[in-house]
């Protein structure tokens, strides 16, 4: 006999293992597995809205750092049905891990974006030098740039320091 409260109203029906009930908004079929013996008596299961499973699961649900810096966590979910809470811990565990990874890859690539804006930059400056010497060149009419060449050398060295500064930088980050 399956009993429910519909509003006000308690609803009782007679059903069998493997026939359909219907009611307003759902839909029950029990099936017996062969190695459940059928005693007689009173068996009472409940159903639960989303809501209400959502909010059990809240109640019962404790997630607390373990070290902050090392990215660990502590879940743990209390529940009448060990399987349940074992399930439902791995699946938050598995959903954390993969919100993470998603969350670390996200920051590479920003980095990885933040690193070659900087070598485009870097390689139009290198070709800004070039097309100015060729012109000093053709201009001067001389291959004598000493002076030149050690100023450009000087400013390419600083350059360099800045990008392995920033790149180590990044690194650390990680």
């Amino acid at each position: 006999v399956l009993k429910y409260a519909d509003g006000q109203q308690e609803l009782s029906q007679s059903i069998s293992f493997g026939e359909v009930y219907s009611g307003r908004g759902f839909a029950l079929s029990f099936k017996r597995k062969e190695e459940f013996a059928l005693r007689p008596g009173l068996y009472t299961f409940r159903a639960n809205s989303t809501a209400e499973q959502v909010n059990s699961i809240s109640r019962n649900l404790t997630v607390s750092p373990v070290n902050v810096n090392a990215k660990i966590i502590r879940v743990s979910l209390t529940d009448h049905n060990p399987r349940k809470a074992q399930f439902l811990v791995h699946l938050i565990d598995t959903l954390y891990l993969a919100y993470t990874d998603e969350q670390r890859i996200k920051e590479t690539t920003l980095k990885i974006d933040f690193i070659a804006k900087q070598l485009e930059q870097t390689e139009q400056k290198l070709e800004d030098f070039e097309s100015y010497f060729e012109s000093f060149t053709i201009t001067n009419k001389t291959t004598n740039m000493d002076t030149e060449i050690s100023d450009v050398i000087n400013a390419l060295e600083e350059i360099e320091e800045k990008e392995f500064a920033l790149a180590t930088l990044l690194v650390r980050a990680d």
